[in-house]
């Protein structure tokens, strides 16, 4: 926006001072204290307002099920050692490795399944 008079110069000087500071609220304060001098009875002669729209768009989070998602994965781990079986695409070969490090190490009785699955945010309607 340029400045067109001393109060457009004061303001603006002023909303730069405050974002400078990271005074966020001062400078939006700053903002609105010039439009209103701009677009008020005691108008800023030549003055060229600049207007922004701004629209919202909600977003959904659900699993991704494209073809091109990344599969999910899963692996089994440890709870005394920490060892893992491979990450792979089926359940069963993390029990599978689970039941054989349980018979090599019979003391080693607990376990954690972690389970990776890809999610994607999905655009919805504007507002």
């Amino acid at each position: 926006m340029s400045v067109r008079c001393a109060e457009c110069a004061r303001l603006e000087s002023e909303k730069k001072q405050a974002r400078d500071a990271g005074d966020f609220s001062r400078a939006t304060d700053c903002e609105v204290l010039l439009k209103r001098h701009l677009e008020g009875e005691a108008r800023c002669k030549g003055a060229v307002i600049a207007r922004a729209t701004y629209r919202f768009r909600e977003y959904t989070i659900l699993p991704d099920e494209r073809p091109e998602a990344p599969p999910i994965t899963f692996e089994m781990e440890c709870g005394t050692c920490n060892a893992s079986s491979p990450v792979t695409e089926k359940a069963e070969d993390g029990t599978q490795w689970a039941a054989e490090h349980f018979k090599a190490n019979p003391d080693h009785e607990e376990y954690r399944e972690h389970i990776t699955r890809p999610y994607r945010c999905e655009p919805g309607e504007w507002q």
